[in-house]
């Protein structure tokens, strides 16, 4: 679990490719299941996300209403560009069921 985490510096750059209006669950819904629903897997697990995860430090915890902005701008307030974070909607696998389908 702990190698599950996003850089701070990522968060930075992903925010900015999202709707600003957007809540968390919004962009899970939008965003993280679009990306993942085929393969079944972790965000942190999209090949695009190669370089750009690692071993967590910090655990963050979110509400699922706010705007998914303000969250990462909390985040970045308070830890270095460097820092690794565990964030249950990158980390977590989205789809119902236990097992994961075979990558294709």
């Amino acid at each position: 679990m702990v190698n599950r985490g996003v850089f701070v510096w990522w968060l930075l750059l992903y925010a900015g490719t999202v709707d600003p209006k957007l809540t968390t669950a919004e962009v899970v819904a939008k965003h993280v299941k679009p990306m993942t629903a085929r393969r079944r897997c972790r965000f942190v697990e999209c090949e695009e996300m190669e370089g750009k995860t690692g071993r967590a430090t910090v655990f963050i915890s979110h509400t699922w209403g706010a705007r998914f902005r303000e969250l990462v701008s909390a985040i970045a307030y308070g830890l270095p560009r460097d820092a690794c974070v565990w964030i249950d909607i990158f980390a977590v696998r989205r789809e119902p069921g236990r097992l994961a389908r075979a990558y294709s």
